[in-house]
């Protein structure tokens, strides 16, 4: 039996640590690099389309939630494939495309509602709708990504609500730092925010709960 996390993840907290700040940088960086490669590479070239491609200009907005998705997933498989024994990069990689694909376009769609005025509501209302929209944009990453840490952590199940807490704690402060700094700050902040209690909530089951996986299971996981 093979123990994915046993090589790094020790009782030393500096290791914890260690893991803790990696994925925090994953996050700071990933986060608004994946805004700017939509925002700033896709979002142009749907502007530029005359109104009667509608069609076309919803597939480039799925090319950017997906870009999306794609610079997050390997922002974050950086951070794991260090202190992960074994651990593979493509099936972090599919399950993070697919909810970071998710994310994008509840927070893109619904979040750009409230940013553009298209939806009016009272603030407290506004608040709400926030704050259930980064619950629905945590929820859709980690109920993806839990598939691939199942892998190597036995407690994978609370990767999903700790995503739901994360996003919504991120999402709640979302509309100012968009308004006051930008969509870049907003990304940093946002990555910050939900990677630090996600990075909390990792370092925390892969010690506490790490899975035993045989050789079948690893060659299994690469195909």
């Amino acid at each position: 039996m093979l123990r994915y996390n046993e090589n790094r993840i020790g009782r030393e907290s500096s290791v914890h640590w260690g893991l803790w700040f990696s994925w925090l940088l994953a996050g700071m960086l990933g986060e608004p690099l994946a805004w700017i490669a939509v925002l700033f590479g896709v979002v142009p070239l749907q502007e530029l389309l005359p109104t009667s491609l509608l069609s076309l200009s919803i597939c480039l907005g799925l090319l950017g939630a997906l870009l999306y998705g794609l610079v997050v997933g390997f922002a974050q498989s950086l951070a794991l494939r260090r202190w992960l024994r074994g651990f593979s990069q493509s099936p972090w990689m599919r399950f993070t495309v697919v909810g970071g694909t998710a994310r994008c376009l509840l927070i893109l769609v619904f979040g750009g509602m409230i940013l553009l005025g298209d939806i009016n509501i009272e603030p407290t209302v506004g608040i709400i709708y926030v704050l259930v929209l980064g619950a629905l944009a945590g929820m859709a990453t980690g109920s993806m990504q839990y598939f691939a840490l199942r892998r190597y952590t036995s407690a994978a199940f609370w990767w999903v609500p700790a995503n739901l807490v994360a996003w919504l704690v991120a999402m709640s402060i979302w509309p100012f730092t968009t308004a006051i700094g930008g969509y870049i700050l907003s990304g940093v902040l946002l990555g910050g925010i939900s990677s630090a209690i996600t990075g909390f909530t990792l370092v925390r089951m892969l010690y506490t709960k790490p899975a035993s996986v045989t050789e079948e299971d690893i060659l299994e996981e690469m195909t």
